[in-house]
């Protein structure tokens, strides 16, 4: 921006109270006494405030319209030397500019005076204010301006905004009073304003800069109907500009949301080459929207063609990448990115979990250890190092890292994590101790801890000693429905029907819409009892309640397979496996297909379970029930 000021930390209003009467004390002594000394206290030269105080008495006033020229025609900045004033006596104001500054009043001079001693003193609120004051008194334009890019560079929306209207008013000829109009207006969400405003500046600079492209981002956010109030406001330009590829381009950002197709057309229109990367940038998302993910790419290579060190292109060249699967691409954009930027750890972290994603765990290891040398994302690179030394069947190492894994959102899953490795060495002593000193460790969270090693534990056919941890745990926090859930999952491996009951209807009395523990219950009474019209009323209920559940839609399907509906349960059955495919979906919805007589589509569903998960007990135990002549288990 043209004028600037250095230091932008505000004052304590006490401070700036205090300035202002410093000030304004001095103003009075120069206009009475002529105090030179007075100027020790600024930049400017004692001089200047002699020449304003002298107005009355001393100089002509041809000298104070020099130096009244120089504070209304915005110098750099406003710590930037004052000339001196026989420059001043020397320049040759216009006769305007004679008869503007002969109207101002005492006061106004002398305010505009403080203003700038203010600037030179890094108080720029009091020279906004001064400024801000004047600019309504006087109506002069060129005050406005100064106070309104004062009130901008000092981000204070308010004053930017009245300051920036003032001084479109007072100056309708220049297109940049216009566009600092519609940009603050903008702000506020006056998108109607603004375009008013931008109009204005069009017809001033055709080819000047303009904020359309902002309007319709920011609109983008807004209702529906603002969003058609302004679509109607760019077409009617359009019909006055048609190839003004600003508004053109402003259009497609308002269209790109809700008709990405008609935006996309609108982009292929423009050609300007001071908007290629703008307009590229829309063009390479609309494509990606619109499902052309190859067409997006190839646009945005154009892109780094022609800007290669561009972040920010290139960022999102990587991230669509990703999306597309084309991860050993994406790994070289990253690359590229970290060359570009080598303390961006964001970038770091990116390779990591792409190496992880390419099973190149030495990689992969490579970037985590780097973050933990730089001391960034600490206990998420400790945790993925678990997981990287733990695919390479190193497990002491993996054991480190995950115990060295802080309270946080990885905290858990490192738990977790230890607990598995540790089991599968048979190694009952340090599972023990690890839950021991993580509950002594982290006592808000003991009922998470609690089920993860249960939990675990019945992974792990511990069954006996998951049920003692139960009931320790429900000793302790007696009422948890998480645990009491978990116990019922735990009796039902033992075998324990009646347990496994009591525990889901206690669950149920307390909160009658848990709809977890209403499908437990119900699919247990359906697939282990004949209690089919209860089990069909709990599943139901808990369908009411979560209708995409597709654990639920599987029970639905399960029901009315045993109450001899198979046209219902086949399609609750399908969508079900459609939302969430799981081996024992395919279980239950290839059995419906076998006893429907399709075979071969039962057969193939059953083989989308085992690619799932080869060893689920149910899908294992309906292969052998149905179709043991096929040779499935090679």
């Amino acid at each position: 921006m043209e004028n600037q000021i250095k230091s932008k930390s505000p004052q304590s209003y006490p401070e700036q109270a205090q300035e202002k009467n410093t000030l304004a004390r001095l103003a009075s002594a120069t206009q009475c006494a002529c105090a030179a000394e007075s100027s020790q206290h600024t930049t400017l030269p004692a001089r200047l405030v002699q020449l304003v105080s002298s107005r009355m008495c001393f100089i002509t006033q041809l000298t104070f319209i020099g130096i009244l020229i120089y504070i209304l025609s915005g110098c750099q900045t406003l710590s930037t030397p004052a000339p001196d004033p026989q420059d001043s006596l020397e320049q040759q104001p216009t006769k305007d500019e004679q008869e503007a500054i002969a109207n101002f009043s005492t006061e106004a001079m002398l305010s505009l005076l403080t203003a700038e001693i203010a600037g030179h003193r890094n108080r720029p609120y009091i020279a906004l204010e001064n400024y801000s004051l004047q600019a309504q008194t006087t109506q002069n334009a060129q005050i406005a301006e100064r106070a309104y890019k004062i009130a901008e560079f000092l981000d204070l929306q308010k004053p930017a905004l009245s300051n920036a209207l003032l001084w479109a008013q007072l100056d309708e000829n220049s297109a940049q009073a216009q566009r600092a109009a519609a940009a603050e207006l903008i702000k506020t969400q006056r998108y109607q304003e603004a375009m008013d405003y931008m109009e204005h500046a069009i017809a001033l600079d055709p080819e000047g800069s303009s904020y359309f492209d902002w309007i319709a981002f920011s609109a983008s956010h807004a209702d529906q109907h603002t969003q058609q109030e302004l679509l109607i406001h760019f077409d009617a330009l359009l019909d006055k500009y048609p190839n003004h590829n600003p508004l053109i381009l402003a259009k497609a950002i308002l269209l790109q949301k809700n008709n990405p197709q008609q935006a996309l057309h609108l982009v292929n229109q423009i050609s300007h080459p001071q908007a290629a990367v703008a307009v590229l940038t829309l063009k390479a998302k609309l494509l990606q929207q619109l499902g052309q993910t190859d067409a997006s790419l190839a646009v945005f290579q154009q892109i780094l063609e022609q800007q290669p060190d561009n972040e920010s292109i290139r960022l999102s060249y990587a991230r669509q990448l990703i999306s597309a699967n084309r991860l050993e691409d994406a790994r070289a954009e990253f690359l590229e990115l970290l060359q570009l930027n080598p303390f961006d750890d964001d970038y770091r972290l990116a390779l990591g979990y792409i190496n992880l994603d390419l099973e190149a765990w030495e990689e992969a290891i490579v970037y985590f250890e780097e973050l933990l040398a730089r001391d960034s994302y600490t206990d998420t690179a400790l945790y993925n190092l678990g997981r990287c030394y733990e695919e390479l069947g190193n497990n002491e190492h993996a054991i480190t890292a995950y115990s060295s894994v802080n309270e946080g959102r990885n905290y858990l899953a490192a738990i977790q994590r230890q607990a598995n490795l540790l089991l599968s060495e048979n190694n009952l002593i340090n599972f023990s101790l690890l839950f021991e000193q993580a509950q002594q460790n982290n006592s808000e969270q003991a009922v998470e801890l609690y089920l993860i090693e249960v939990e675990t534990l019945s992974k792990f056919k511990l069954l006996d000693l998951a049920w003692q941890r139960l009931e320790h745990a429900l000793l302790e926090f007696p009422d948890d429905h998480r645990l009491l859930y978990t116990r019922a999952m735990v009796a039902d491996q033992r075998g324990d029907l009646a347990q496994l009951e009591r525990d889901l209807r206690t669950i149920i009395a307390q909160d009658p819409k848990h709809s977890i523990a209403l499908n437990a219950l119900g699919y247990t009474l359906a697939d282990r009892t004949d209690r089919y019209e209860e089990a069909l009323q709990l599943i139901q209920e808990a369908h009411e309640i979560d209708p995409q559940d597709p654990a639920t839609l599987d029970s639905l399907g399960w029901i009315y397979f045993k109450l001899k509906q198979p046209e219902q349960a086949l399609k609750y059955l399908e969508q079900s496996f459609a939302a969430y495919p799981d081996a024992e979906i395919a279980a239950h919805l290839g059995e419906v297909l076998w006893e429907r007589g399709d075979k071969r589509q039962a057969r193939k569903i059953w083989q989308q379970g085992l690619d799932l998960d080869a060893e689920h007990p149910v899908l294992l135990d309906t292969l052998k029930r149905l179709d043991n002549r096929k040779n499935w288990f090679k």
